[in-house]
Order: structure tokens, then C-alpha cells, then sequence
């Protein structure tokens, strides 16, 4: 099920990304970014985890791969330049973020005109926000509702051209307790 809905995000990726400057923003350990290389002008991984980008840097040194690059820093706070990347996207890292409209914000601004962006966002009404609530020893989830949404993506100037819900189950769960087969 899981390898399905990573399929599924992959593949619009896979479409848009064709000879453009991508970000991928809050990547870990840039694995998805990797992917895309070979079809790639540039790609950028973004995230606040020094451990994680050593990895993909170590990643893409190994495999011998010359556009694309891992930086360090806030989501809220990108540094780059007014118009430079033609798709950005997020997978399953935005649930986590505090603030994500201004995450949102942010990528708009660095979005050129005509570009594209996936967010994967964590919808405050499914069973997932209840699933990542019972694991405390994760990061805290900042789930909101497909309203919030939707007005933080208007609000910053994107416009929805398709809108999905990937996810009518939690990818995983032995707690709570009663989500138990």
C-alpha cells in the first residue's frame, strides 16, 4: 500500500521535474532528489537534519551525481533567490512542521511564475493525526484541516490546479491500541 502511494507521488514528479530546477524541500536524506537526477537541470535538497544530508551528499558521491546539492536550514526561512526553482515538492515531512504556512510562503516566493509545487500536507481530520499522536517519541504532527490548506496555498499566490487525498488509512499503526486488526 505504501509503495503504491510513493509511486503515485513519484510519478507526477517524474513529469514535471523533465530539465527543470527542482527543491526538495525537507528531502532527508535526498533519496527521491537522487532519483530524478539523470533528468534533472539542477536539484537542491533541503532540510534542518545535518545527518540526513550527509547521508544523501554521501549518496550522491557515490554514484558520481554533479547537479544536485544538499543544504542545511529553517523551511520558514529559504535561502534562495526571488523566482529560481520550476518545481518544488514535499513528501510526508510538512505534517511535522510548525507553521507551515509560512513554509508555504516561502516556497511560493522561490516558485517561478509557471512553476509547479507538490506539498504533501497532513490533513488534521484522518486517522493518520491520530496515529501520530499515540507515537510521542516522534516529532510532534502539525496536521490541519483541508481548509487551512487550501487558504494557506491561496493565500500565498499558488493556485490548485489538482488537489488528492493520497491516504484514507495510516501507513502504519500498532497504536492507538483499537486501530488493531
Amino acid at each position: 500500500y505504501s509503495d503504491v502511494l510513493l509511486q503515485l507521488r513519484l510519478d507526477m514528479v517524474a513529469r514535471l521535474a523533465v530539465n527543470a530546477k527542482v527543491l526538495d524541500l525537507c528531502c532527508g536524506s535526498g533519496d527521491h532528489l537522487l532519483f530524478f537526477a539523470d533528468s534533472i537541470q539542477e536539484g537542491i535538497g533541503f532540510d534542518y537534519s545535518a545527518p540526513f544530508l550527509l547521508r544523501g551528499t554521501a549518496l550522491r558521491d557515490e554514484r558520481k551525481i554533479d547537479n544536485v546539492n544538499f543544504l542545511q536550514g529553517n523551511a520558514r526561512k529559504l535561502p534562495f533567490k526571488k523566482n529560481y526553482f520550476e518545481l518544488i515538492y514535499s513528501f510526508s515531512s510538512l505534517y511535522h512542521v510548525p507553521k507551515v504556512d509560512q513554509v508555504i510562503g516561502e516556497a511560493s516566493r522561490i516558485l517561478k511564475t509557471g512553476g509547479m509545487s507538490i506539498f504533501d500536507l497532513g490533513n488534521l481530520y484522518s486517522l493518520n493525526t491520530l496515529v501520530c499522536r499515540a507515537y510521542t517519541e516522534l516529532a510532534y504532527p502539525y496536521h490541519i484541516p483541508v481548509q487551512a490548506m487550501k487558504k494557506y496555498l491561496i493565500d500565498s499566490g499558488l493556485k490548485i490546479f489538482e488537489h488528492r487525498a493520497f491516504q484514507t488509512l495510516p501507513m502504519w499503526a500498532d497504536r492507538p491500541r483499537w486501530l488493531r486488526p
